[in-house]
């Protein structure tokens, strides 16, 4: 064999030789005991265990739904239902018993706040004062006139008396100089039952004729103004009613009814938002003025969802929700999203199949089986 063949026949050979593989990359997670939803444990209870329990049953139903949106809203006093209350006079400011009320307490109609007792004008002082003047020189001349011989006691009695009443007259004109000023003060009470919102003066103070001295907001018929984004108006039943819960209220809380009013149009360009109000009841004080609400908008329209009764939803401790499918006396726990709330029902985004019977009271008893502490 020649060279030139060995050669050819050497470089075939190492053109044919394959690369060793990469090392396969290490994978950046591993799961331990991976265990599906699908094979979750399950309870099996006796009829006597079932019975000291409670547990009920009803079954996964699909209903036609009003569509609904939450959103927040805030608690506002309607126009014309927060009265300012101004000093009709020129005076001074007296507290009443332990003390002007501190803004935020709740009064009642007729409730004395303060008391304003009047400061005389400058015209009525002079004259109070020209007529005392008067007065002394009428006593002192009647007096030297008795020492001489020339005149009566009668004379000097009606001079004094005429005295007192001048001095009276000027005490009047300084009430805010004298002990009992309070009592001759000009009590000034709440006009409404309401909220004291607003006190701007303090005991001691003097304030000027139309200063304003205190506001009471109405407390009980009260507003919700929604700020809804301008692009979602169209989708909005602004004739329904609207449900207002508190954000501390419990999910499932049916909350209270506000219907809608008309209001002038107000919103806020910025954020491109259209305000709508509505009046709801307050006699029991359950929401200020002020505060912040969780709302349940209506939507137009309507559509078929999963619906269970809200007693049938469990939380776990990462906020999942959950719900006990019966099988008998068979209890297996499945995972549910629920979409929102209507009055009884959790309307569900996806769950067990419409009929699907599902555990509605004794729900929890069976949670705490089947984690430990209810066995």
């Amino acid at each position: 064999m020649s060279r030139n063949n060995l050669l050819v026949i050497t470089l075939a050979l190492g053109c044919g030789k394959t690369a060793a593989p990469p090392p396969k990359a290490e994978a950046p997670a591993k799961i331990h005991n991976a265990q599906p939803e699908s094979a979750l444990a399950s309870v099996t209870l006796t009829e006597k265990a079932e019975g000291r329990l409670g547990v009920k049953t009803a079954p996964v139903e699909k209903k036609t739904i009003g569509r609904g949106r939450a959103i927040s809203g805030d608690v506002v006093v309607p126009p014309g239902k927060s009265v300012s209350v101004s000093a009709p006079v020129a005076g001074t400011v007296l507290a009443v018993g332990a003390g002007i009320p501190r803004v935020g307490t709740r009064v009642r109609k007729g409730q004395v706040i303060l008391k304003l007792v009047a400061l005389p004008t400058a015209p009525d002082l002079a004259s109070a004062s020209i007529r005392v003047d008067a007065a002394r020189t009428r006593v002192g001349r009647a007096t030297q006139l008795l020492k001489a011989g020339a005149g009566s006691q009668r004379s000097v009695d009606d001079a004094q008396a005429d005295l007192d009443v001048a001095e009276a007259t000027v005490g009047a004109a300084r009430p805010h100089a004298e002990g009992k000023a309070a009592e001759r003060g000009l009590a000034l009470a709440a006009t409404q039952n309401g909220i004291l919102r607003d006190v701007l003066v303090g005991a001691g103070q003097s304030v000027a004729a139309g200063a304003l001295l205190f506001q009471v907001d109405d407390s009980v018929a009260v507003w919700v103004k929604v700020a809804v984004y301008a692009g979602d108006l169209p989708s909005i039943d602004r004739g329904k009613s609207i449900k207002v819960r508190g954000l501390s209220a419990p999910a499932g809380d049916p909350g209270r009814e506000a219907v809608p009013v008309a209001a002038p149009p107000t919103g806020t360009p910025d954020a491109a938002t259209t305000d709508l109000y509505y009046a709801i009841r307050n006699d029991d004080g359950l929401y200020r003025p002020g505060e912040k609400v969780a709302v349940a908008l209506p939507l137009r329209g309507t559509e078929e969802s999963l619906v269970v009764p809200w007693s049938a939803i469990l939380h776990d401790i990462h906020g999942g929700t959950w719900v006990y499918e019966a099988a008998g006396h068979q209890y297996t726990r499945r995972r549910v999203e629920v979409r929102f709330v209507a009055g009884d029902l959790a309307v569900l985004a996806r769950g067990p199949s419409p009929g699907t019977p599902v555990v509605t009271d004794g729900a929890a008893e069976i949670f705490g089986t089947e984690f430990g502490p209810g066995k």
